[in-house]
């Protein structure tokens, strides 16, 4: 499990592709149904990488069911996050809006605050997308909808050192602001996403 993450970082997706379904027989030996959800959602982060939607969407919907089984809600959010961003690769909106919606109904069993950040941001995201191929009023309603859930994601994940997630609700954040035509706000938050990967760099040194 560990090689698989560590060959995912440095992208060598076809060693953690081998050490994963090492790992997964393994857990499977052992009936490790919690880790083998996890090696699940692993295995489908990889082949999402890959832009293997097909099979990421596979892996995610095993992990799922898995973490369902065992009641594991912070698992089963990550795997309806992920099977959302899935939809939105593959332009079906309407099935990662009912993805977010399903993490959302399943946040109010876990008491995960970097989840639930994790989970507004996935939901600001599909808001924003849907915004992008919409017109008129409508657009502007969903480009505010996704301001809002990306404040709520900043709001959340801002105690954390989520550096990388929270630099990106600040650059999303800023160009849904843009898109409504609110050059001074955009600035304001685009200068927090600096400020955020500016304080992620001065302690990697």
């Amino acid at each position: 499990h560990g090689l698989c993450d560590a060959y995912r970082h440095i992208g060598d997706f076809a060693r953690a592709t081998t050490a994963g379904e090492e790992a997964l027989q393994l857990y499977r030996q052992r009936a490790d149904r919690e880790m083998e959800a996890r090696m699940h959602h692993l295995m489908g982060r990889i082949s999402f990488l890959l832009g293997d939607l097909r099979e990421a969407s596979d892996h995610y919907t095993e992990s799922l069911a898995i973490a369902t089984s065992y009641n594991g809600p912070t698992m089963a959010m990550l795997n309806c996050v992920a099977l959302a961003d899935v939809r939105m690769a593959e332009d079906r909106l309407e099935e990662a809006r009912r993805y977010c919606q399903l993490a959302l109904e399943t946040m109010q069993r876990s008491h995960n605050v970097q989840m639930s950040g994790t989970v507004y941001h996935a939901v600001g995201k599909i808001a924003h997308e849907e915004a992008r191929q919409a017109q008129g009023e409508q657009r502007q309603r969903l480009l505010q909808e996704a301001v809002s859930w990306y404040q709520k994601a900043s709001e959340l994940l801002s105690p954390t050192q989520a550096y990388a997630d929270r630099a990106e609700i600040y650059g999303r954040w800023a160009q849904a602001l843009e898109e409504l035509g609110q050059a001074q706000e955009a600035i304001d938050i685009w200068r927090s996403g600096y400020e955020v990967l500016s304080k992620k760099a001065a302690e990697v040194r």
